[in-house]
């Protein structure tokens, strides 16, 4: 049986619908690794099952020729980063990347009292939509994981 798909805090559920964003959908779940916060890769390479919802006809025919669309990435501080989703057709898996500016997310404020996204943090993702806006917004959430719980992984 599938595990249910992670929900966003309400605070933050609410503040995006009250900005105008409808059809908040998880699609994503990452632990970070070092490639991931590294200024020479530059990208969050991302393992997805499905396609992203949301997208539209169009988009996903873009990401299929193996370019890329613009989206812009948002977290629960407001912040907005403007970043080129792609797709990753090598060796028959299929994935999707964020890219051109990941880096500046991964090194600014993300998470409350957080200044960087660190290895083995946890990131979930999101897509959404304004009605009638032709941007694709992805939201992102790092998750802080207790010490006690990161201390018995290390053993």
């Amino acid at each position: 049986m599938a595990e249910p798909a992670p929900t966003l805090p309400v605070g933050i559920e609410r503040d995006l619908r009250a900005r105008g964003f409808t059809g908040l959908m998880f699609f994503a779940e990452k632990r970070l690794i070092q490639n991931d916060l590294s200024l020479k890769h530059d990208r969050l390479q991302i393992e997805v099952v499905t396609n992203i919802p949301y997208l539209t006809p169009q988009e996903q025919a873009t990401l299929d020729c193996g370019e890329g669309i613009q989206v812009t990435l948002m977290n629960s501080q407001v912040f907005d980063w403007n970043l080129t989703l792609r797709r990753n057709l090598r060796g028959g898996a299929s994935s999707y990347v964020l890219t051109n500016n990941w880096y500046n997310v991964a090194m600014n404020q993300i998470a409350p009292g957080q200044t960087r996204l660190q290895v083995n943090q946890i990131v979930r993702l999101w897509s959404c939509r304004i009605p009638g806006d032709a941007v694709f917004y992805v939201f992102v959430e790092a998750l802080i994981e207790s010490r006690s719980r990161e201390r018995g992984r290390r053993r």
